[in-house]
């Protein structure tokens, strides 16, 4: 009865420390905990209060594909086509597919002829966050997936409504995908070599600066679709695409609000802030976005949602960084549940272009965040 988790992370990282621990094991260990002070809890009532209610799970590695030679890549396919059996054909297209598109085997699983032209098309795992997109060198093709017989009768209507609008750097859908009637996904330019914002981002070290650049350009965009009378309503760093040479596009319009068209979906993020964190409703205006932005903004900074961003911490990183040091203020509207989310400002407009510093971002990580990121 007299633990509490603070003991819990010190004892995690005991693991991490003492044993070397990697991020697998102390996860399972992590879960282990929660189960048994769920019981204890819930179960069995020897506890009021469950002292593991708020443990997160480490993060576990991103570990690097192993892969074959050449020559041991020729040599499982021959032993492949040279196999017997009623799926050797099978067999040979799904090992060739393998070797070849070098997709993981949840995607091959997920892939149907009716989804894809045969006419050797690659599949993204960038330019579209929430659907299937392939592309043949030239243009991309998304599929839409999970939806409802009806919700693609109201998309295909949205569509034909924002085929008149060209906005710059926004990639707009082209032509319709339909079949048998129904909207089965649309085509769209590809934004070749490119990656999503946050990961563009998630190196140890980055430059200030080139983050707020891509930042300002985004924005300015932004205010460009806002002028367009769209809310993007699902908006985050996740659907802003850049490329080698800094350029930035916005993919995923298909999830934005338009004249009396309105869709379903905001950001995972901004779901966690809004509706998590301050209790609040959804409403549909341009300070949905910025908000989206806004809360973006403070991720990729300090890599942790802006709710478990300490004043400590903050303070630490804004005597070096003007943004940070001039936008405090904004910082403490965004926290205080009580305030008023009105009249927010564009990324833009609170960006200092001097700032100039070289962030390292596990510095900026807590004791708790070191166990549970690495």
């Amino acid at each position: 009865k007299q633990i509490k988790l603070e003991d819990i992370h010190a004892f995690l990282y005991y693991l991490t420390e003492t044993y070397h621990s990697k991020a697998a094991t102390r996860a399972r260990k992590a879960a282990s905990i929660r189960m048994f002070f769920s019981y204890l809890t819930q179960k069995a009532h020897l506890l009021e209060v469950n002292p593991a209610q708020g443990l997160e799970t480490p993060k576990l590695d991103k570990r690097l594909p192993k892969y074959l030679t050449l020559e041991q890549s020729k040599e499982l396919l021959e032993v492949t086509k040279a196999e017997s059996g009623d799926f050797k054909e099978r067999d040979y297209a799904i090992i060739t597919l393998f070797l070849n598109c070098g997709m993981r085997l949840s995607e091959l699983v997920n892939i149907n002829i009716k989804d894809i032209n045969i006419n050797s098309l690659q599949r993204l795992a960038n330019q579209g966050s929430k659907s299937i997109t392939y592309t043949d060198g030239n243009t991309c093709y998304k599929v839409l997936t999970g939806l409802y017989t009806d919700e693609k009768k109201v998309l295909e209507d949205k569509f034909q409504e924002l085929s008149s609008l060209h906005i710059e750097k926004v990639l707009m859908p082209k032509d319709l995908i339909v079949k048998d009637g129904l909207l089965e996904g649309y085509t769209m330019d590809y934004f070749k070599d490119s990656k999503n914002l946050s990961d563009f981002y998630s190196t140890r070290f980055y430059n200030i600066k080139d983050l707020f650049e891509s930042l300002k350009e985004a924005s300015k965009i932004l205010r460009k679709i806002h002028d367009s009378g769209i809310i993007y309503q699902d908006l985050s760093f996740e659907n802003i695409l850049i490329n080698k040479d800094r350029e930035i596009r916005f993919c995923d319009i298909d999830g934005c609000s338009y004249k009396y068209y309105n869709a379903p979906f905001i950001s995972l993020l901004l779901k966690c802030f809004l509706l998590d964190y301050r209790k609040e409703k959804v409403y549909l205006s341009k300070d949905l976005d910025k908000l989206s932005m806004l809360v973006s903004f403070y991720d990729i900074i300090f890599d942790e949602e802006i709710n478990h961003i300490s004043k400590r911490k903050y303070k630490e990183l804004s005597n070096n960084v003007g943004t940070l040091k001039n936008s405090k203020e904004l910082f403490e509207t965004l926290l205080n549940k009580k305030s008023l989310l009105t009249a927010l400002p564009y990324l833009d407009e609170i960006i200092d272009d001097s700032d100039d510093y070289i962030v390292d971002r596990e510095k900026l990580l807590t004791l708790k965040r070191k166990i549970f990121r690495f």
